[in-house]
């Protein structure tokens, strides 16, 4: 489980109740046309407790019931392709724009200064912004609402940011959760972040 949590300085939230991103990869698996997959859960957080209310958490489908966590929605991801967007934005300062394949969607917009109109041209910016949104399905779905349901954002520092794609890549490659032939996958297709990790 991976775990982000807002930057805090002495003007933002109590350090007990920091805004909390939390994304766990359930299962990852090689398809046998050769496509890898993934389920993972997404929580929002206030500290240890779940951001939102109770209702909504209402999971209609039952089949992530045996393993969905308190506070998370389920969702998909064709490639583990969380990955590689947060892979690009620490090293290009891109903006990222993800989202899961499940109903609800997740969708994770992540660059420096996300509500500026154009991205930085360098990548060594220290502050990310984070939006989370959870949007289409849930209790929440109706035109009034736009059909998107509840949104975070959230500022973070590179580091921090690249400590959380660390541990997502780590989860990936840990036989708990991804079998055989995703994790020689993912240990080739990031080879060369795992090298500099290792460089350090």
């Amino acid at each position: 489980m991976a775990t982000l949590v807002r930057h805090i300085d002495k003007y933002d939230d109590p350090p007990d109740m920091p805004l909390k991103l939390s994304i766990r990869w359930q299962r990852i698996w090689m398809e046998w046309h050769g496509d890898v997959e993934a389920l993972l859960d997404i929580g929002l957080f206030l500290g240890d407790q779940p951001m939102l209310a109770p209702a909504a958490y209402d999971h209609p489908r039952g089949y992530d019931n045996d393993w969905l966590r308190t506070g998370c929605f389920a969702g998909e991801d064709f490639t583990c392709s969380l990955l590689d967007e947060l892979w690009k934005t620490l090293t290009t300062g891109e903006r990222i724009d993800w989202e899961d394949i499940s109903d609800p969607t997740f969708r994770l917009v992540i660059a420096p200064d996300i509500f500026q109109t154009t991205p930085r041209e360098t990548t060594c910016d220290d502050f990310y912004d984070i939006l989370v949104v959870i949007q289409h399905g849930g209790p929440w779905h109706a035109a009034a609402m736009g059909l998107s349901g509840p949104a975070l954002v959230m500022t973070t520092i590179k580091a921090d940011l690249e400590r959380f794609f660390y541990a997502l890549l780590d989860e990936a490659l840990d036989p708990a959760a991804s079998g055989k032939e995703s994790r020689e996958y993912l240990s080739a297709h990031f080879k060369y972040a795992l090298a500099i990790r290792e460089e350090r």
